[in-house]
Formats: C-alpha cells, sequence, structure tokens
C-alpha cells in the first residue's frame, strides 16, 4: 500500500501492522475532500493482474459521533479507454460511502465494491469522509478475489497432503442460494425482472405475513474458519436509513463436551448494520 501524505503505517497491540490516516476538519491547510495527495491509503493494480475481480478491503475507523453516515470511503480509479483508445488519464467507476459508528469502534469489517474489470494502472483508495472528524481510519488490506469463488461453490484440490482416505479436501468457497435457505415463514422467493436471478425477499410492510429472517444453517461438513459475506439490497421506505437491517453470525447453545447439563450460551461473534442507502 502506498499514500498521500498523512499515510503512515503502525502496529497494533497484537503486532499486526496497517495503514491509518487522519485528518482534522477544521486545522488543515490542504484541501480535505477526496484528495488522494493529502489523505488516500491505496494500491496501484500492476501490469499482469489485470482483469475481472471481485474488490474488497478490510478497514474500520475511531467515530467521534454516534453515527457517521460518511466514516470513509472506499473508491476505485480505473484507466480511462474511449473505443478502445487509451486516453492516458483515469475514472472513477466505484464511490462507496463506509458508515461508522462509535459502537463499532476498532472493529474491522470487510467490505466489496462487487466485480470490476481492472486495468493495469487501476488505484484502490480508501480516504476520509468530512461530514463529521473520524479518530482515525484504519486499513488491513485490500482482496482482489477471482469470480469463480464468489460466484460459484469452488471445491478443493484432490491432493495427497490434503485428503484423508481419499476424501475431497475442504471447499474453497462455498456459494449458497436460495434454494438452500432456512426462510422463516413468509418469505418470499422472487425473480429479478432484469438478470433473471432468484432470491428470497423479506418485506416488512406486510404486517399481516410479517418477515423475521433469512438464513442458513452450516452443516458440520462445512464447519471451520471461513470469510462470511452476504450479497443484499435494500428497498428503503425512506431516504438515508441507517438501521435497515443486520446480518449476523449467530452460534447456537450447545451442551458441553462430556454431555453434562451444562451450556455454552447463544453467541453474536458478528454483526453488521446494512443501510438502506447505499447503492451498489
Amino acid at each position: 500500500m502506498t499514500g498521500g501524505r498523512r499515510f503512515q503505517v503502525v502496529r497494533d497491540a497484537g503486532g499486526v501492522e496497517h495503514a491509518r490516516i487522519h485528518v482534522t476538519l477544521h486545522r488543515e491547510e490542504d484541501l480535505q475532500w477526496m484528495n488522494p495527495g493529502f489523505a488516500e491509503i491505496g494500491y496501484t493494480v500492476p501490469a499482469g493482474l489485470e482483469g475481472d475481480w471481485y474488490v474488497f478491503a478490510t478497514l474500520r475507523s475511531g467515530a467521534t459521533a454516534e453515527l457517521d453516515p460518511t466514516g470513509a470511503y472506499f473508491g476505485i480509479y480505473n484507466p480511462w479507454f474511449s473505443n478502445g483508445i487509451d486516453m492516458h488519464a483515469r475514472g472513477e467507476i466505484a464511490n462507496y460511502p463506509i458508515t461508522a459508528r462509535q459502537s463499532e469502534n476498532g472493529q474491522w469489517r470487510t467490505v466489496c465494491l462487487g466485480k470490476r474489470r481492472l486495468f493495469p494502472g487501476a488505484r484502490l483508495w480508501v480516504m476520509p469522509g468530512i461530514l463529521k472528524e473520524a479518530e482515525y481510519v484504519d486499513v488491513r488490506e485490500f482482496a482482489l478475489v477471482p469470480p469463480a469463488l464468489v460466484e460459484k461453490s469452488t471445491p478443493g484440490a484432490r491432493d495427497a497432503k490434503d485428503t484423508k482416505d481419499g476424501a475431497a479436501a475442504k471447499a474453497r468457497s462455498i456459494v449458497v442460494d436460495w434454494r438452500a435457505f432456512d426462510r422463516a415463514p413468509n418469505v418470499r422467493v422472487q425473480e429479478d425482472r432484469i438478470d433473471s436471478f432468484k432470491y428470497a425477499r423479506l418485506a416488512a410492510f406486510d404486517t399481516n405475513a410479517p418477515v423475521e429472517s433469512v438464513s442458513w444453517t452450516v452443516k458440520p461438513a462445512e464447519a471451520g474458519e471461513w470469510d462470511v459475506f452476504a450479497k443484499v439490497r435494500i428497498g428503503a421506505a425512506f431516504a438515508f436509513d441507517y438501521d435497515a437491517t443486520t446480518a449476523s453470525v449467530t452460534i447456537p447453545a450447545a451442551r458441553r463436551a462430556g454431555g453434562n447439563a451444562a451450556q455454552t450460551p447463544v453467541q453474536d461473534p458478528a454483526r453488521v448494520h446494512i443501510t438502506g442507502c447505499e447503492v451498489m
């Protein structure tokens, strides 16, 4: 990673290095808004990595307000081609506001800009917002993930070192669609009118048919440590809904080893807010 004049590398309590930027809102001589030379953390795509990728960033911020609608921005500048001609300039193809909350300060969050075609020289960047001051904006990593891993389940390699008794290795990715969802009562399966894919809809406006959740239960063969993502879209009932829904990972209560009556409590190791004003 590289960045502007406020770019720095710091080390957290666990010894992990990450990039950090910080700006004040009232005492800066430089232009604060979208100024890569001043406050930016980024990565430039080199030759050899061009192609279609799902683009991720793992970041966190230190909000000074209960809710900051634009704690940071995550985006892409891509080389600009017109009718196949390189214009020797870069244009912005993505710009995603990251909502920050004081209750989530210090928690790492991975966000995605979807599938993007990147050319050599494309710049992935994170810059601070200017509505409210943040104590810091940290970036741990950017990730470019092949579409095949995100769009369909991908089995692991069949290698003697990675298999036991001839069984296939653990999958590299597991993609779950509407067929496998644990649908609560009144959840509807619908088909997109343009792209013809099916999805589950939680419609909260019908009080005669309330909807609680759409979920998926991990099977024993799928247990393990995973990065977990959900493709979600919101039809907000009003503008700037910052609490449209939440996504979470829940570990149910279970009996402890030995079969005695003591139980581990229900755990919520991950819970994120999904706003109704993020357009992807």
